[in-house]
């Protein structure tokens, strides 16, 4: 559930790169 806060709410730079690993993850 954290992973969809995180892509919601990319505060910190570093959150970005990791939302589009999870994304990428779940489209896989």
């Amino acid at each position: 559930m954290n992973t969809i806060v995180c892509i919601s709410q990319p505060t910190r730079g570093g959150n970005e790169a990791v939302a589009k690993r999870l994304k990428a993850a779940h489209i896989e």
